[in-house]
C-alpha cells in the first residue's frame, strides 16, 4: 500500500475527525478574515516607490465619484475603421435610448467612445481645412 493509499484509507476511517478538523478550520479562518482591514493599500505596507508616490499624489489631488462605469472593447483588425466605429457609437445610442438602461444613466454625463473622438477632430480638420482654403483662395485674410 502506497502514501496515497494509507492517507485516503485514514481519511476514510476517521471521517467525523477529518470534517470536525475542517469545521474548526473554516470557523478559525472565517473568524480571522473579519479582523482583516479592508483598505489595505500598497502604502500600508511600508513600500517607497514611484508608483506608490503616484498613487498617492492621485488619491490627494483628485476627487473621484463613485459610480459604476462599463466598458465596452472593440478588438480586432480594423477596430479603428469606419464600421465598426460607427456599430459602437450605434451600441452607445442603444443603450443610452434603452428603457430599462436609461434611467439608471446619469442625464447629465455623455456616452463616450472613439466615434466622438474621431467626429471632433474630423470636425476640427474640415474647419481648418476650409478656413485655410479661404485664405489660399482669397476668400478670408488671415490674423
Amino acid at each position: 500500500m502506497g502514501p496515497a493509499e494509507r492517507y485516503a484509507r485514514v481519511v476514510v476511517d476517521r471521517r467525523r475527525l477529518v470534517l470536525l478538523a475542517f469545521l474548526v478550520a473554516t470557523l478559525a479562518l472565517g473568524a480571522g478574515a473579519t479582523a482583516v482591514e479592508p483598505d489595505l493599500g500598497v502604502a500600508d505596507f511600508g513600500i517607497n516607490s514611484e508608483a506608490t508616490d503616484a498613487a498617492t499624489y492621485a488619491d490627494e489631488s483628485f476627487e473621484r465619484e463613485e459610480r459604476s462605469v462599463t466598458l465596452l472593447v472593440v478588438r480586432g483588425e480594423g477596430s479603428l475603421s469606419r464600421e465598426p466605429i460607427l456599430e459602437t457609437m450605434d451600441a452607445q445610442s442603444s443603450i443610452r435610448s434603452h428603457p430599462d438602461v436609461s434611467h439608471t444613466l446619469s442625464p447629465d454625463i455623455e456616452t463616450a467612445g472613439i466615434g466622438l473622438g474621431v467626429m471632433a477632430a474630423m470636425a476640427v480638420f474640415m474647419i481648418s481645412s476650409t478656413a485655410m482654403m479661404g485664405v489660399v483662395f482669397g476668400f478670408l485674410t488671415p490674423f
